[in-house]
């Protein structure tokens, strides 16, 4: 059967067309380094560059600034001991700031240093779980301990190769659903050129070989092409900002203090990689789903584009819409990849008293369903070649 997957393969994912994918995965992950990169420059009011992107990233990665946000640190800033304007000391600030919302740096006590951890976890409650009114009691009192058990004093420092790799790795899984949603509609969808079909379907179990194999080939297609775009990113990132702060918690960069998760950057990272793999086999056998039944490539193509325009048009916004967003925006491939949502929002979800954190649960259920839609497809497709089967007879 191997050899009939290379042959699907092959007919699907030639040469030119993953040259043509690779060109375009490395036109983005260009594009976002240097957007990122730029975005390290610093301005004065006039909008002229004090401080070039190269000289902010190249201070800010010294080993000096990887520190611990103590209470020694903390009094350092208060008073203003460093008041340059590179991107380790701004960082510590913000995440200062985010701490102590209704004050001024100036205005900050001696109790307030000492109490910083304690108020951080006040301030994640009152300013980032109870206003949204979408969590129970007992759900913050679990989210409070888990923000409880992250290291203090916390460990800062140079991280950003890992948060810019992160970041963009949301646009890349949209390329790479995009990509995939018009590749794979061949699986089942297309006209072959070759006698395949007329020679798996001449011998006793063939039929239910071909099935198998395209299944593979294409499920082999999408795992290519998205390990391939995301290593790319991977490397592109790094070699930019580079691979320091791996180790650090994601609470250390204040787009994520508000987070209750306790995970570093790599951790974070290959969770990300996980999850984006999980939508994309999801997208996968959904678009088997549709062309098994359709077995033309246009029929398929119209069910796969208003599957789109479904998840690209459903409610998504947590806060406003959580009801939807919650029970089931949340489980179509295209949300799945906001990993930045996934990351910060402290979205649970209760299942039988026990809590569980929603980039778990989303998992897990996508998984069960991705395995019944296999099923299914496959099912369909044995029948539907059964049918044709009897009917030349």
């Amino acid at each position: 059967m191997r050899e009939i997957v290379r042959v699907e393969r092959k007919r699907i994912l030639n040469r030119k067309i993953f040259a043509l994918i690779i060109i375009v995965g490395l036109a983005f992950s260009i594009f976002s380094a240097v957007k990122n990169f730029n975005s390290y420059n610093v301005y004065d009011s006039s909008g002229k560059v004090v401080i070039s992107a190269k000289e902010n990233l190249a201070e800010s990665k010294k080993v000096e600034h990887n520190v611990l946000l103590d209470y020694e640190l903390l009094t350092d800033i208060v008073n203003e001991v460093d008041k340059s304007n590179y991107l380790y000391n701004i960082n510590t600030i913000r995440l200062l700031l985010a701490t102590y919302q209704d004050k001024n740096i100036s205005e900050l006590t001696q109790h307030d240093i000492e109490h910083f951890y304690e108020q951080r976890i006040h301030s994640i409650e009152f300013a980032a779980l109870r206003p949204l009114d979408i969590f129970t009691e007992e759900q913050i009192e679990h989210l409070k301990m888990k923000t409880s058990k992250i290291e203090t004093p916390l460990p800062i420092g140079y991280s950003e190769g890992w948060k810019n790799l992160n970041n963009d790795m949301s646009n890349l899984l949209f390329i790479v659903l995009l990509i995939l949603s018009v590749l794979l509609l061949q699986v089942f969808g297309g006209s072959e050129k070759t006698n395949m079909n007329e020679l798996c379907n001449s011998t006793r179990h063939g039929k239910t070989m071909l099935i198998k194999a395209k299944m593979i080939a294409g499920l082999e297609i999408a795992s290519i092409v998205y390990f391939s775009l995301v290593i790319m990113l991977t490397i592109i990132q790094l070699l930019v900002f580079g691979a320091n702060g791996y180790n650090l918690a994601i609470q250390s960069d204040p787009f994520y203090f508000v987070s209750s998760w306790n995970l570093t950057f790599l951790e974070q990272y290959l969770l990300n990689i996980f999850i984006g793999y999980v939508a994309i086999i999801f997208m996968t056998v959904t678009i088997f789903f549709f062309t098994v039944i359709t077995e033309k490539i246009m029929a398929g193509g119209v069910l796969t584009t208003f599957f789109w325009i479904f998840m690209l048009t459903l409610p998504s916004n947590l806060f406003t819409s959580f009801g939807i967003t919650h029970n089931l925006s949340n489980f179509f491939p295209y949300n799945m990849t906001n990993f930045n949502r996934l990351s910060r929002n402290n979205e649970i979800y209760e299942v039988f008293g026990q809590m569980i954190p929603s980039y778990l649960w989303i998992v897990m259920v996508v998984l069960s369903v991705t395995i019944g839609i296999v099923l299914s497809t496959y099912m369909i497709a044995t029948f539907k070649l059964s049918k044709k089967h009897l009917m030349k007879n």
